[in-house]
């Protein structure tokens, strides 16, 4: 478990990061990520890619590690 104040860095022992690690990141802001065109601009703005699927463990990383730190209104 990682407190929402730090930096995660990832699953334990360089694990995949999946993407339902993002969509919960998503959830816990109380911002919408299912088919959401705000979320997916978003998600490219933060990462290049707008699709979680399409990332790999390194961008869907950096993508919640910037979802702690989003309000939702600005997503």
């Amino acid at each position: 478990e990682h407190s929402e104040d730090e930096e995660w860095s990832g699953p334990a022992g360089g694990a995949d990061v999946p993407s339902e690690e993002v969509h919960q990141a998503a959830e816990q802001a109380g911002i919408a990520w299912d088919g959401d065109e705000a979320f997916m601009d978003f998600s490219e703005k933060i990462t290049g890619v707008k699709h979680i699927d399409t990332m790999n463990s390194e961008l869907r990383l950096k993508l919640i590690n910037a979802l702690k730190h989003a309000i939702p209104q600005a997503i």
